[in-house]
């Protein structure tokens, strides 16, 4: 394999794990019912992708920390209720 290619694919296994990463740690809460902590996607598309794209790596985060990933927002208990993340 060429070296070129080799640090094209290096670089890119270290900026699609580093982009979970990143995403990870901004995107986290905890939701208040069950105290467990989740990575949050977005409901609209680029979420969705995002997720699929990235299950792999949640996959493994999950079996290592236990942190589980979902799209959207966990629902308010009740309109006007508290929050459910914090």
């Amino acid at each position: 394999m060429p070296r070129r290619t080799l640090i094209l694919a290096i670089a890119a296994v270290l900026t699609y794990a580093g982009g979970y990463v990143a995403f990870r740690q901004t995107q986290t809460r905890t939701w208040i019912r069950d105290q467990q902590k989740y990575v949050i996607y977005p409901a609209n598309l680029p979420g969705k992708a995002l997720y699929y794209a990235w299950r792999p790596l949640a996959l493994i985060d999950q079996a290592a920390t236990g942190r589980n990933s979902r799209i959207g927002n966990h629902l308010r208990l009740q309109i006007g209720g508290p929050k459910t993340h914090t």
